[in-house]
């Protein structure tokens, strides 16, 4: 657990087919329904991607150039095909 301007975020490194991920989980301000809503992110072809859902802001990072959703298995048991 870390905390940014004041409020809690968990965050959470990990090793994924040869590269790091990083996965950071916060309040999200806009709320946020029960399904994945992606957030354009300006360096999602470096593997940063963004979204929101039941409340709860994420963002994931991860250092394989090839792939990136394959960071995506740290919560699901297939990469999720969305990530554009």
């Amino acid at each position: 657990m870390t905390e940014h301007a004041g409020s809690p975020v968990a965050a959470v490194a990990y090793c994924v087919n040869g590269g790091t991920a990083a996965l950071l989980v916060s309040h999200a301000s806009g709320g946020g329904g029960g399904s994945h809503r992606f957030t354009p992110v300006a360096s999602a072809r470096a593997g940063v991607f963004s979204w929101t859902m039941r409340e709860q802001e994420y963002t994931i990072a991860c250092s394989v150039t090839r792939g990136p959703e394959i960071a995506c298995l740290l919560c699901h048991s297939q990469p999720q095909a969305t990530l554009n």
